[in-house]
C-alpha cells in the first residue's frame, strides 16, 4: 500500500471516529437534577412551563397530614402544575418511602430538598408550600400553614 493510501485511510478512519464520538456525544442525557423517593428522575428544564408546588412536611405534623389528601386531588386535577413533596426531617431510604405510604402521598417525594438548588429559604413553621410560576420569570409565593385544593389554585395567579 502507497504512502499515499496509508495517509487518505487514517484521515478516512479518523473522521469516523470522530463522527461516532459526536454521536454518542449527542446522543447522552444530561442526569436528572432530582430523584424521587422511587428512584424517578426530574429535570428541572422538562418542568419550566408549569407551576412547581414544593410541600414540606413531616409524620409528626398534623397539619401536614391533614392537608395531603387535598394536595394529592391538586396533584391529579390540575395539569400546569406538579406538586412535589419535601421531607422536613431529610428522612431517605426505605424509611421515607414507607412514611410516603404512611401519610398516602401519591404526588412525587423528593430525596432531596429542591430548595437549596432553587434558592428557597428552609421553611420555619410547617406545612409550608412554595409556588414557583412557569416560565423564565421567578416568582415565588410562600403559603404557611395546611392548603387546600383550591387555596393552592387560587395562588396561582399568571405572571
Amino acid at each position: 500500500m502507497s504512502r499515499e493510501m496509508r495517509i487518505i485511510r487514517l484521515k478516512v478512519v479518523s473522521m469516523l471516529l470522530a463522527a461516532i464520538t459526536l454521536l454518542f456525544l449527542g446522543c447522552s442525557e444530561p442526569a436528572p437534577d432530582f430523584f424521587d423517593s422511587s428512584g424517578k428522575g426530574y429535570k428541572y428544564a422538562e418542568l419550566k412551563n408549569k407551576w412547581l408546588v414544593i410541600n414540606y412536611w413531616a409524620t409528626w405534623c398534623t397539619p401536614c397530614i391533614a392537608e395531603i389528601p387535598e394536595l394529592n386531588s391538586f396533584a391529579s386535577e390540575i395539569e400546569e402544575a406538579m406538586v412535589i413533596g419535601v421531607n422536613y426531617d431529610g428522612v431517605q431510604g426505605e424509611e421515607l418511602q414507607k412514611q410516603v405510604s404512611r401519610m398516602g402521598i401519591e404526588f412525587p417525594v423528593f430525596v432531596e430538598d429542591p430548595g437549596k438548588k432553587l434558592g428557597l429559604p428552609r421553611p420555619d413553621v410547617l406545612p409550608t408550600t412554595y409556588l414557583i410560576a412557569p416560565g423564565n420569570e421567578i416568582r415565588i409565593v410562600m403559603l404557611v400553614g395546611p392548603q387546600t385544593r383550591d387555596s393552592l389554585k387560587n395562588a396561582m395567579v399568571p405572571p
